[in-house]
């Protein structure tokens, strides 16, 4: 079910006695895209997307809608499915200013990115990467703080998938019925290192 968007957040209505009906209803205030899809599922509303921007806008109008009343889970990478295990790998170009390229590559290296080039043009630091999409979430977020805004990142591009090198372990979570990726990867620092 939509290998092409790996990122997944469920949303929960809080008082619903019905994650189902609460889900169906929500579906109908929510636009897909390409980069965006909605199911309805018996445990709430499952948001997929190619990348964690692709979820701001219906977790805004989720958030819009109803309020308190509905719990947003935070985003979790999912594996492709077999013998052995693959999560995926995306490549990113961040582009800051000179100042701040110190500070960025230790971002990137803390998550376990392989940086293929770096450059700087006049006041202007590039940086192409690779790394596993699980160890980027939370980037843009951090970049905008080493930043103070003015780093920008290109769309992360989907490469092959890594395969999971032998004794890391996928996430204790049921995977969802008929689901073509398993549940597996919930962020930075939640698994062995991934290099």
């Amino acid at each position: 079910m939509y290998f092409q968007l790996p990122l997944e957040r469920m949303a929960r209505h809080r008082r619903s006695d019905s994650q189902l009906d609460f889900a169906r209803e929500a579906l109908a205030s929510l636009e897909e895209t390409d980069d965006s899809r909605f199911e309805p599922t018996e445990r709430g509303l499952a948001m997929f997307a190619s990348q964690e921007d692709a979820l701001e806008r219906p977790v805004a109008v989720l958030l819009q809608r109803y309020g308190d009343a509905v719990e947003i889970r935070p985003p979790r990478v999912r594996c492709l499915p077999g013998h052995p295990l693959q999560q995926p790998v995306m490549a990113l170009r961040v582009t800051a200013r000179r100042e701040h390229s110190l500070a960025l590559m230790q971002e990137l290296r803390s998550r376990g990115a392989r940086i293929d080039e770096e450059c700087l043009r006049g006041r202007t630091f590039i940086v192409r990467a690779t790394a596993p999409l699980r160890d980027l979430l939370g980037f843009a977020g951090r970049l905008e703080a080493i930043t103070g805004g003015s780093g920008t990142t290109r769309r992360p591009e989907p490469l092959r998938p890594l395969t999971l090198e032998k004794g890391t372990v996928p996430s204790s979570r049921p995977p969802f019925p008929g689901n073509s990726f398993r549940d597996g990867i919930d962020g930075p620092g939640r698994r062995g290192g991934m290099q």
